[in-house]
């Protein structure tokens, strides 16, 4: 039997080294989550996105407790959400807990719930009166598209569509123009009321799953989500009722907008066609993938993944992809550099890497250079004194490239690079297994640096060989 101390959101057992909620996500827990998923299965358009965020959470730390044999836990430190576990779980395995409450923060988050599906509200409403009603543009086609990022604009475009629409309240001249005011004000307070059922339908389906804490989680989570996604299902109802059955382009794939897209283009005779448009989850979820037909980035993935959800939508077409990940400007240095492509979380692992790859290429003669994550921090590199390149262009044609788990490791394999994935830890390589995109031949998985500074080293020489000759 075990005893668990919490402190800053790390978990010590028996006095062992802290792990954290994340480190529980192993290789081992998503075959134990893939066998579970089902039984999270509901109507709900949150489904997946319930399971991703709440339920499966959870059951990584239940599964880490029954595994420790724990029968006490004292908690000195931990964020609301693990607290919230926590006390749900004790009544589950039965075992006791001393050190901080968790009522305040349960109050909290359920209150502040209700006041920002109010607050949404209005501000949708002074969103809808900005938006002039235009609907001039709308002509009706056999194969269009919806999207509601710049990445998922990028990707559909490359397939040259006859139309894209975007969706975006804040902008005045995206797929809301094609309604009056009025309506669309309409649509906004009845959505407000959607969302107080489906915020209280949620956390009882989260009571009888795991527990009555455990239900804020909800509360926090969609509290200014709800009447947005509300809105969208009557925008994106209202334009597919406006076109001739045809083909619907998403790249939505397992959120709650891609339920609903789902929902509403079947509802009006679309067939739905999501595109990939990064690194998809390998383990199952208990609604799975949303669309008719899904393009994966690899036959292997669309092999792996027909066979886990038992479908036969899944395919591989390498023009399609291709034309989706191509970058469509030519580099005019023609250089070839050796890029490493960083990750915001656990930049400490980047930093390893770092420590020991540089001394080991500088032997060789070979530089370096480091493409940052948008939300990674120059400042943590600066002592390296290696090049930074700016542009993605500049980093991922025609050049050796890796990275620990990336999309870019996608895109340089398509834009005439050689890539690898360097995995130096546990953690590293469940998330890398657990995303079949990233398990093609064309990627190579390193598991030390050793390893990895004499792949670059062969494939650099090779690079530089095809460029001269």
């Amino acid at each position: 039997m075990s005893s668990i101390v919490i402190k800053g959101d790390k978990l010590y057992v028996n006095d062992q080294e802290g792990v954290s909620l994340d480190d529980l996500f192993s290789t081992q827990f998503f075959q134990i989550s893939n066998l579970k998923s089902s039984n999270y299965q509901s109507s709900s358009l949150f489904v997946n996105e319930i399971f991703l965020n709440v339920i499966q959470p959870y059951l990584a730390l239940k599964f880490f407790f029954e595994n420790n044999k724990v029968e006490s836990c004292n908690i000195i430190e931990a964020s609301s959400k693990l607290k919230l576990y926590i006390f749900d779980l004790s009544e589950t395995l039965n075992f006791s807990i001393t050190g901080s409450g968790v009522l305040k923060s349960q109050f909290i988050k359920n209150s502040g719930a209700y006041l920002n599906i109010v607050l949404t509200t209005v501000y949708l409403l002074w969103l809808m009166i900005r938006i002039p009603f235009n609907r001039s543009k709308l002509v009706k086609r056999s194969k269009f598209s919806v999207v509601r990022s710049p990445a998922s604009l990028a990707k559909i475009s490359a397939l040259r569509l006859s139309h894209i629409e975007e969706e975006d309240p804040k902008r005045t001249n995206t797929l809301y123009r094609i309604a009056a005011r009025r309506k669309r004000m309409v649509w906004v307070v009845t959505s407000m009321f959607e969302s107080f059922n489906a915020l209280l339908s949620e956390k009882r389906f989260i009571r009888s799953k795991i527990g009555s804490k455990s239900s804020a989680l909800v509360s926090d989570f969609y509290g200014t989500r709800l009447v947005h996604t509300f809105l969208y299902d009557k925008l994106i109802g209202y334009y597919f009722s406006k076109q001739d059955p045809g083909q619907f382009y998403t790249g939505n794939n397992l959120d709650r907008f891609s339920v609903i897209e789902e929902k509403q283009a079947h509802a009006f005779g679309h067939q739905v066609i999501c595109i990939p448009h990064g690194l998809e989850y390998g383990f199952r979820f208990p609604k799975g993938f949303s669309g008719d037909v899904f393009y994966t980035t690899s036959l292997k993935a669309a092999k792996y993944f027909n066979t886990l959800y038992q479908e036969s939508k899944f395919v591989f077409e390498k023009d399609i992809v291709t034309k989706i990940f191509r970058l469509k400007k030519e580099k005019l240095n023609h250089e070839v550099k050796v890029v490493f492509f960083t990750e915001p979380r656990e930049p400490w692992v980047n930093l390893e890497i770092l420590d020991n790859l540089i001394p080991i290429l500088k032997e060789k003669g070979i530089n370096l250079s480091l493409k940052l994550h948008p939300k990674d921090s120059e400042e943590r590199y600066s002592k390296y004194k290696l090049n930074h390149l700016n542009n993605m262009e500049d980093a991922l044609i025609r050049n050796v490239c890796f990275s620990r788990k990336s999309t870019t490791l996608l895109e340089a394999i398509y834009n005439d690079s050689k890539a690898a994935a360097i995995i130096i830890n546990a953690k590293d390589d469940a998330i890398f297994g657990s995303f079949p995109s990233l398990q093609t031949e064309e990627i190579k998985k390193m598991v030390n640096i050793p390893e990895l500074s004499n792949w670059i080293e062969r494939e650099l020489l090779e690079k530089v060989s095809e460029i001269k000759y």
